[in-house]
This record gives C-alpha cells, sequence and structure tokens, in this order.
C-alpha cells in the first residue's frame, strides 16, 4: 500500500508539469497574466477580472468554464 502511495504522489507531480507547460503557457502566449502564488495561479487579462485556480489537470474544467463565461475565451480550441 505505502508503495502505490509513493507511485501516485510521484504521478501527480507529473501532471501538475503537463498543466503548467500546456495550458498555463497557452494562456501566456494569448496575453493572460498567470502569476503563481502559494501553490494557485492568478489569472487575469488586462485590466478585466482575475480568478485563483490551483495547478493541476483537476482545475482544469472550473479554469476552462471561467474563461468561455468571463472573456469568451475557448482553451479547447487553442490547446
Amino acid at each position: 500500500m505505502i508503495l502505490s502511495l509513493r507511485l501516485f504522489k510521484r504521478m501527480a507531480k507529473h501532471l501538475n508539469r503537463k498543466f503548467v507547460s500546456e495550458v498555463i503557457g497557452c494562456l501566456k502566449k494569448n496575453g493572460f497574466n498567470c502569476e503563481y502564488r502559494k501553490g494557485k495561479y492568478i489569472i487575469s487579462n488586462g485590466d478585466g477580472p482575475a480568478e485563483s485556480f490551483h495547478s493541476g489537470m483537476s482545475a482544469y474544467h472550473p479554469l476552462r468554464r471561467w474563461l468561455n463565461k468571463t472573456y469568451d475565451f475557448n482553451l479547447d480550441e487553442e490547446i
């Protein structure tokens, strides 16, 4: 059981890197401000509203919905 938990922790770090490289990288290329603070990313676009999201693939769908609703930005088409 302990071995499987260690393996899961290692896998989670890799998924976090994928989120940062793909999602946050895509947002930065499209002019969004992505600032990392205390384990979260604060995402905004210019003077628009800002929102904080955890880094990881579990935050992908809430981030996608917020971007679509707030900025009319479709993250699925950009990635």
